[in-house]
């Protein structure tokens, strides 16, 4: 008699949680990945074949947060090093940059490059963290943004955001 309590109990906790999940997922089969987002941030899909930026979800508030999704089809198996090294001195060239730490992370079994830096760009400071994946010949960029401040305030947001993205083969 207890288990079925139990069972049912849980069985209430999983349902629940299912319904009540504060995020939705955007899926993309084309480029091969999925991803949770705050279900009150708006979401914003690119199509423009030139653009690597494929989707962006963007919080309504003072502090510029927004995540985007960058992808990349390679044209044959690359060196994910130099193409880290690349991204790197890109940012470097294209921002005011500072970086603030660096290091290589596993995500999803594969190899990834974590980087949180300063930029500033029309005299505002932005605090951003980026994940670079590759998974095969598809390379992906996930960059969180907020000014500093909100950067704090959004950064457990932003790490649910990055565990959730998925890579699929």
């Amino acid at each position: 008699m207890k288990i079925k309590k139990y069972l049912s109990l849980i069985l209430c906790i999983i349902i629940s949680g299912c319904i009540f999940s504060n995020y939705k997922t955007y899926s993309n089969k084309e480029k091969k990945f999925s991803i949770d987002f705050p279900k009150k941030w708006s979401i914003s899909v690119n199509d423009q074949s030139d653009s690597p930026v494929v989707v962006a979800a963007i919080k309504n508030d003072s502090f510029g947060t927004n995540v985007n999704v960058a992808y990349t089809k390679l044209p044959g198996l690359i060196s994910f090093n130099d193409i880290v090294y690349d991204n790197y001195e890109m940012l470097k060239k294209t921002l005011n940059f500072k970086e603030l730490s660096s290091d290589y992370v596993n995500i999803h079994s594969l190899t990834g490059y974590k980087l949180i830096f300063l930029y500033t760009i029309n005299k505002k400071t932005f605090k951003a963290m980026s994940y670079s994946i590759m998974n095969g010949t598809n390379f992906y960029t996930i960059t969180c943004t907020s000014t500093p401040e909100g950067y704090d305030l959004n950064e457990k947001n932003f790490n649910y955001i990055i565990k959730h993205f998925r890579p699929k083969s």
